[in-house]
């Protein structure tokens, strides 16, 4: 029978591994990696865990393996079997994350792939395990929190786009930004849950800054509805088209504001902005319009009516639609909303865009 690793053993592990990743030489080649890419690394803070994974099959083995049994390597995630049954180490050749918990314990890791091989996936985390949950676990949430400062939360995909934005703002002598990530997964109702702890104490909206493709616009508003459903006040950050955070900021013109509530755009205004498109050159005619006018406002029909009437006046100049027009169409839609309430209906709106 398997024995199951406690989790003392695992939080061992892990923080010896971590040492091992952030051994001078590999830390400086981590930051090497980094000014590639536009982050020159000199605003990162020391708590931030940035290193490296040489490649070799059992570097990181190697020295663990006379510490621990060998079943603590695997389920602490630092090692797997090979398809010969031996220990070989799970991340090679890869530039290392380190992801905190809470308390800010290190306890699991990220690693982007450098090698370029096509069977190699991108990004590689720790495994699912007691001390490492991924839905749960936001890179740069525990790193970039400072006590008594308030900080609007900036929702990015992944570490490179928390750290270039860490490094831009401490440049330009900017505190006032949290960015975080989901560690290599899904952004979780979890995950929605830690962020809008974050901005409430510091009573902020949220920007969500995801690429700017279409994939990424679908993650941003997806993303934007589990935080909206918190009863936070959410905005979309408007990057160049084909551009993600890191990327844009690696050019001289990209600087911070772009993450600023008051640089981003409300979360309603996309959702009109996609119903408006998908109406293409039906735009032009009445039917057009109206369809256009029954998407958003059904969309409109999951906020309080209080704040959905604020927005009759620019949507009927934004659809060249006399105003009693809309109105009409926004009291249908919350007929409808209530002849068949769901679970989002009933979800608090504490904080949402005034």
């Amino acid at each position: 029978m398997q024995t199951v690793t406690d989790i003392n053993t695992l939080r061992a592990v892990t923080h010896d591994a971590a040492r091992i990743f952030t051994e001078r030489a590999r830390h400086l080649a981590a930051l090497s990696y980094l000014r590639q890419r536009g982050i020159l690394g000199t605003h990162l803070a020391s708590n931030w865990m940035l290193g490296y994974a040489p490649p070799g099959w059992t570097r990181m083995v190697d020295k663990l393996a006379n510490r621990y049994p060998e079943q603590a390597l695997i389920d602490a995630g630092v090692a797997r079997r090979s398809s010969r049954g031996t220990l070989i180490d799970t991340f090679r050749d890869r530039i290392i994350f380190g992801i905190r918990d809470p308390e800010g314990q290190v306890a699991g890791f990220i690693g982007r792939d450098l090698s370029g091989g096509l069977r190699a996936p991108k990004y590689l985390n720790t495994p699912q395990s007691p001390l490492f949950d991924k839905s749960r676990l936001l890179f740069g949430l525990p790193e970039g929190t400072q006590a008594g400062t308030p900080q609007q939360p900036v929702v990015v995909e992944g570490p490179l786009d928390v750290l270039a934005i860490i490094d831009r703002a401490g440049a330009s002598g900017t505190t006032s930004l949290l960015p975080i990530a989901a560690c290599g997964t899904s952004f979780t109702d979890s995950h929605a849950r830690r962020v809008a702890e974050a901005a409430f104490t510091a009573q902020s909206p949220v920007v969500v800054a995801m690429d700017a493709d279409n994939a990424g616009r679908s993650a941003a508003t997806r993303v934007g509805e589990q935080l909206r459903r918190t009863g936070l006040d959410v905005r979309i950050a408007l990057l160049p088209n084909g551009s993600d955070p890191c990327e844009y900021l690696s050019n001289a013109a990209g600087g911070v504001e772009a993450f600023r509530h008051d640089h981003a755009v409300p979360l309603v205004t996309v959702h009109a902005e996609q119903a408006i498109a998908a109406q293409g050159d039906q735009m032009q005619w009445i039917e057009g319009r109206l369809g256009a006018t029954r998407a958003i406002t059904r969309y409109l029909a999951t906020y309080p009516p209080s704040y959905a009437a604020r927005q009759v006046g620019w949507l009927a100049d934004t659809l060249d639609l006399h105003h009693t027009t809309i109105t009409r169409e926004l009291a249908t839609a919350y007929e409808e909303r209530r002849a068949v309430p769901t679970p989002e209906a009933q979800q608090p709106a504490a904080s949402l865009v005034r």
